[in-house]
């Protein structure tokens, strides 16, 4: 193939995170003016083929696990979606 001049930087990423049904999510604790805050980025997978969807932001809720507010988002926003 023939190069037409343009590089690209390419690196490797893993990234961890929660499967439920076909969507997955990845979620991170941040700091923010001195307060906690989430964000989870939800992406759809479909076979082979990862779609970015959405990042979330919330502020931290210490008594909610990761797993709980993955959950809790699916719930809210995507469930209905698996049956169609």
């Amino acid at each position: 193939m023939e190069n037409i001049g343009v590089e690209f930087e390419v690196r490797k990423k893993s990234v961890e995170g929660y499967e439920i049904g076909t969507f997955f999510f990845n979620y991170r604790e941040l700091e923010e003016n001195g307060e906690k805050v989430i964000e989870v980025d939800v992406y759809k997978v479909s076979d082979t083929v990862i779609l970015y969807i959405k990042t979330y932001r919330a502020p931290y809720i210490p008594e909610a696990s990761a797993v709980e507010m993955c959950e809790a988002l699916y719930e809210e926003f995507y469930l209905e979606s698996e049956d169609k």
